[in-house]
C-alpha cells in the first residue's frame, strides 16, 4: 500500500496547480462509481464489471496537508476510492481507476486517474468474483457496524489516535469461512500514525449484505485474559475447550487466521463441559479462537502443527 500511494503522490503533483492547491472532498464509494465506469469505458472496456474497490488514509510526509488521503470512520466517506473492473466478454481484460472529488472554483467535481494494472501488484487483495449485480452496503453502514463491535470499542478506548488505514470490498469464493458469492468489507485499523503497514492490530471483516462484523485485536489475545482452557496446544487435528464460567446460552466458536479471516465456525455450541473441535483440514499455523454469546466474549490462540 505504501508503494501505491507514493506513486499516487507523483501523479497528483504532476496534475495542474489548480488541483494541487485544493483539498480533496470526501464521498461514499457508490458516488464515484459512474465516473470510474465512464473512464474504464474510455480506456477500452466495453462491458465493465466491478471486481473490487478500496480506499486508504495512510499519511505521508511527502504530501501537503491538504492532499493527505482521509477516511472518516464516523461518516464512512473517503477522499479517494480505487476501482478495478473486468470486461464481461473478455475476462482477461481489466482496468483500474482512481477517483478523486475536488472543489474547483466553488464547484465539486469527480476526477478519474487511470492506473496501470500492475499498480499495487502483490499488495492488493485478489478477488475471484465480480460485484456486478450484487447488493452491497456502503461504508457509512459498515463503519457504524464496526463502531458497535465490543472489540473495536475496547481498542478505541485504549488507542485514542486510531484511524482506518485501509478498507477493501470484494467477493472471494476461495476464502474459507466467507459465504460464497457474497461481498465482504475488510477494514484495517491502525492504533496511531506510527503504523504504516497492513500488519496492524485490529482487522474487521464485515458481510456487506447482512452487515455482520467480526473485529479481531491480535494484541488483546494473551494468556492473562483468556476465559477458557485449550488443550492440547499445539495440536495436529483435534483439541478441546473448557470455559472458565458456566452459561445458560449456547456459544459461537470462530477459528480465525491471523489475517482476520474466519476459516471455521461452530454455532449453537453447548458451553458447559468439555468441547471437542477438529481442525485437521486447516493448514499449519497459528489461529485465533473467538468464543462469544451475550454473556461471553473471549479470544484465545492455538497452534496447528
Amino acid at each position: 500500500m505504501k508503494n501505491i500511494l507514493l506513486s499516487l503522490i507523483v501523479l497528483l503533483l504532476l496534475t495542474s496547480n489548480t488541483y494541487s492547491q485544493q483539498a480533496f472532498k470526501t464521498y461514499l464509494p457508490k458516488e464515484g462509481l459512474n465516473t470510474a465506469i465512464n473512464q474504464v469505458k474510455t480506456d477500452g472496456l466495453k462491458e465493465p464489471q466491478l471486481m473490487f474497490l478500496a480506499t486508504t488514509s495512510q499519511k505521508f510526509e511527502q504530501m501537503p496537508p491538504l492532499l493527505q488521503p482521509t477516511v472518516d470512520l464516523n461518516t464512512g466517506k473517503a477522499s479517494m476510492w480505487m476501482y478495478q473492473f473486468r470486461d464481461k466478454a473478455i475476462d482477461t481484460l481489466s482496468k483500474m481507476v482512481l477517483v478523486l472529488k475536488i472543489s474547483v472554483a466553488g464547484f465539486d467535481q469527480f476526477m478519474p486517474i487511470s492506473l496501470p494494472m500492475d499498480f499495487g501488484e502483490g499488495e492488493l487483495p485478489l478477488m475471484t468474483s465480480t460485484l456486478e449485480g450484487k447488493k452491497w452496503l456502503q461504508t457509512d453502514s459498515v463503519f457504524a457496524s464496526i463502531r458497535r463491535d465490543k472489540i473495536y470499542k475496547t481498542f478505541a478506548q485504549s488507542n485514542s489516535q486510531h484511524f482506518v488505514l485501509a478498507s477493501f470490498l470484494g467477493v472471494s469464493d476461495e476464502t474459507p469461512g466467507m459465504e460464497p458469492d457474497t461481498p465482504y468489507w475488510m477494514t484495517i485499523i491502525a492504533s496511531d500514525t506510527s503504523e504504516t503497514s497492513m500488519d496492524t492490530p485490529l482487522t474487521c471483516i464485515t458481510n456487506a449484505v447482512s452487515n455482520e462484523t467480526i473485529c479481531i485485536d491480535i494484541n488483546s489475545v494473551s494468556d492473562k485474559n483468556v476465559q477458557f482452557r485449550i488443550f492440547p496446544n499445539p495440536t495436529s487435528n483435534q483439541f478441546f475447550i473448557e470455559l472458565e464460567k458456566q452459561s445458560l446460552l449456547p456459544v459461537s466458536i470462530s477459528i480465525i487466521n491471523l489475517s482476520g479471516v474466519e476459516v471455521m465456525n461452530f454455532k449453537q455450541v453447548d458451553p458447559n463441559g468439555i468441547i471437542p473441535l477438529n481442525i485437521s483440514n486447516l493448514p499449519s499455523g497459528e489461529y485465533l479462537i473467538w468464543i462469544h454469546n451475550q454473556e461471553i466474549n473471549s479470544l484465545g490462540k492455538i497452534l496447528k502443527q
